[in-house]
């Protein structure tokens, strides 16, 4: 190959990845005329073509994930509440179950069962989690009650000095 393509035989280094790629990549007899990267991952083989053609995203070739709503009023869905974890990761929890009162294009409309909030989300941020015929009993209800909801204070309407435990108490909206 060096003599064949006339490159000085100090850069056979740099030739090993595009023979090694090149034998990955060949259908073999003893494997039923199968590239070994087929076998061995299971993906389909890609062709030398695809370095030199790769299709514009803005011509839909892109490999962007459409997302696909298929939620409809009255079903129930699980959202995601992303929290801060120990060591700057994120950890997502899903919370719920959400009534859906509208599906719109991007955003979905849901309601919380317990105080009746309403929540204009994006549907990436949903999960199915039953059907509009689902029971929701007194144990369900206690369930999602007992989960751990983020509360937000609204307002701080007063303050005072508690002399038993030397500290301020709030009375919050």
């Amino acid at each position: 190959m060096i003599l064949e393509y006339k490159i000085n035989h100090t850069d056979w280094p740099y030739l090993m990845p595009m023979v090694q790629a090149s034998l990955n990549h060949t259908a073999v007899p003893s494997l039923d005329n199968k590239a070994p990267v087929k076998l061995f991952t299971g993906l389909p083989c890609p062709t030398p073509l695809r370095e030199f053609y790769l299709p514009d995203e803005r011509e839909g070739g892109g490999c962007r994930r459409q997302l696909v709503i298929n939620f409809t009023e009255g079903d129930y869905v699980l959202q995601s509440r992303v929290d801060e974890k120990s060591g700057n990761k994120l950890l997502v929890t899903w919370v719920g179950p959400y009534r859906v009162l509208r599906a719109d294009a991007h955003s979905i409309l849901i309601q919380y069962i317990i105080t009746g909030a309403e929540l204009d989300v994006h549907a990436s941020r949903l999960k199915f989690y039953a059907d509009a015929s689902l029971n929701v009993t007194e144990e369900l209800l206690e369930h999602i009650s007992s989960q751990g909801i983020v509360l937000a204070i609204e307002k701080l309407k007063e303050h005072r000095w508690n002399d038993q435990i030397r500290d301020y108490e709030a009375l919050v909206q």
